[in-house]
């Protein structure tokens, strides 16, 4: 296990570092065969962990030819290089919209890759291989992509035939994002546990609580009384009611069932409004660091998010001035996440106040609230959302919530959202033709969850407060690691900008927070997220919803991981 296991949990989304060509960095390859094997086997082989990928390799004459080689993913299809993500030796990051090709003519063996960034060799043989296996995905390799004929056939091109199969042709809006990071070291770190290796994840963005048992009690009831059925479509009339009347009680904001929209979860409730109103050109302003997903259904909607740096110097909160700067005539929605995934950091009243001076003034641009943690804050924090703090941008604003995480409901898949009836309506047709109707059960639970008892959800917080004092306390005594202690929410973020540049017992360097967190996973058993799966290193989040000494044991290893750099 080493940090590439942990850059493929992730996506890439920026070119940083070395520009170098590779005939630059290594000038005698060039007609010398052995020698661009040998570097054929460095730079390639340890990008994929497999130093025994290419067989033979040949340069010619620097010609930028590379025999095509496609993966198979579960239910997939046939995908090119060019279409997965991966950390690049030479230090450039690349992703598929950065790395452009083109199928030379029918029959040919070879695929011809454009990249302004660096040369390629010319593979001549491509054998099958059985790569390290990362985060639960199966990968089998072919080295062809299907002719047209073979199209028609169900046959690639070279490989083995697949009876009745047909190659899929993957559209840009699957391309172009990447599975979320946070579930990727999540199923990592399950499947080293089912291999037998005693790894604490803490990953994982969930309440480890069970829900309420009234809440249990009302969805057995729903079974037993046959609310077994299609529903409509963004929400039964009595959740929907239920949102209203929490929305008026917690909140002060006063909505109709029309202003309501229900879905499977927040995720879809915001993919729909992303859906409903981003196209292509379209900017979405997000702070970084951000919740892996505000990204990824922004690109798949065809925008361009926009990131707004919010550094530790800046209390990882977007400031009015950062925000101002990034509005342009293209910008259609900003994302305010308060308390934050994965800061846990929360806007105080006047904070908020500050950015809708700034909103007010462009009278195009609609604010998405992401009110989740709403009820998890510490310290007294004052939890207030910006529909409250601004009601004149009502019109504009759409306040996300949602059962999972303070009603530990994540499972249940119930999210909602207030906002104009124009967009919920057209929210409400996008999930008619896509999931329909959210779970009828789980919808009457709901119902149960935001009428009923709220008594525990203050015991859990009392929990959640212990383990954030010990988890803030324990880190901010290792050397190298800054820790900020979060206004709510169940995750913390830390600074690890001193550990950079120490090396492991083994000779290798932490050079980035993944790095570090493949130095956590392989040394300690401890699997974390690396900041730059949230837009912003080097840093980590660590989720403290664990039991008591499931974090002193994390911890434990944590500190021994560290105290080994040097």
């Amino acid at each position: 296990m080493d940090s590439k296991a942990i850059q493929r949990c992730v996506p890439k989304r920026r070119k940083l570092g070395d520009q170098k060509t590779l005939s630059q960095r290594y000038p005698d390859i060039v007609d010398n065969k052995e020698s661009a094997k040998k570097v054929a086997d460095v730079e390639i082989g340890n990008l994929l962990d497999a130093s025994r990928m290419f067989s033979q390799a040949l340069v010619k004459d620097r010609a930028d030819l590379c025999r095509s080689v496609h993966i198979t993913l579960p239910g997939s299809g046939w995908h090119s290089l060019a279409n997965v993500d991966w950390r690049l030796d030479l230090g450039v990051l690349v992703e598929p919209r950065d790395w452009p090709h083109e199928w030379l003519k029918p029959g040919h063996n070879d695929v011809k890759v454009q990249s302004v960034t660096f040369d390629y060799f010319h593979f001549t043989k491509v054998p099958l291989f059985p790569p390290d296996l990362a985060c639960g995905t199966s990968w089998s390799m072919a080295d062809d992509k299907p002719t047209s004929a073979d199209a028609a056939s169900g046959t690639p091109a070279s490989g083995t035939p697949t009876p009745g199969a047909v190659p899929i042709d993957l559209a840009d809006r699957v391309t172009r994002i990447a599975p979320s990071p946070t579930v990727a070291i999540s199923t990592l770190a399950l499947d080293l546990r089912a291999a037998g290796r005693d790894v604490i994840g803490l990953a994982t963005g969930e309440p480890d609580f069970d829900t309420p048992p009234h809440v249990k009690e009302a969805a057995i009831r729903a079974i037993h009384d046959g609310e077994t059925k299609y529903t409509q479509v963004d929400g039964i009339p009595e959740l929907k009611a239920a949102i209203c009347a929490k929305f008026e009680r917690e909140n002060g904001l006063s909505f109709r069932p029309e202003n309501i929209s229900v879905g499977t979860g927040g995720k879809q409730v915001l993919f729909n409004a992303m859906m409903a109103t981003v196209q292509a050109g379209d900017e979405v302003i997000i702070p970084a660091p951000y919740w892996v997903s505000f990204a990824g259904i922004v690109e798949v909607a065809g925008g361009t998010p926009v990131f707004v740096k919010a550094g530790f110097d800046d209390g990882l909160k977007m400031t009015p001035q950062a925000l101002a700067a990034a509005i342009t005539p293209r910008s259609k929605w900003v994302i305010i996440n308060s308390p934050a995934n994965p800061t846990g950091i929360g806007y105080a009243a006047a904070e908020l106040a500050a950015c809708a001076d700034v909103i007010r003034a462009h009278p195009r641009l609609m604010v998405v609230s992401d009110d989740l943690y709403e009820h998890l804050t510490y310290d007294g924090f004052a939890f207030t959302t910006i529909a409250g703090v601004a009601p004149e941008l009502a019109g504009r604003v759409l306040t996300l919530n949602g059962v999972s995480k303070s009603y530990c409901m994540t499972g249940w898949r119930i999210g909602f959202a207030a906002a104009p009836p124009p967009l919920v309506k057209a929210m409400a047709k996008l999930q008619s033709q896509s999931t329909s109707s959210p779970n009828s059960i789980a919808q009457h639970a709901a119902i149960a969850a935001l009428n009923g008892p709220t008594d525990f959800i203050a015991a859990n917080n009392a929990a959640f407060a212990r383990r954030r004092a010990k988890v803030v306390a324990a880190l901010n005594a290792i050397d190298g690691i800054r820790c900020p202690a979060p206004d709510g929410a169940f995750y913390v973020f830390a600074d690890i900008a001193g550990l950079i540049g120490r090396t492991r017992p083994d000779g290798k360097v932490i050079g980035t927070d993944s790095d570090f967190a493949a130095a956590l996973l392989e040394l300690g058993e401890v699997a974390i997220v690396p900041g730059v799966a949230f837009g912003l290193s080097p840093a980590f989040r660590l989720s403290f919803a664990a039991a008591d000494e499931v974090l002193d044991e994390a911890l434990g290893r944590i500190a021994r991981v560290v105290a080994q750099l040097t």
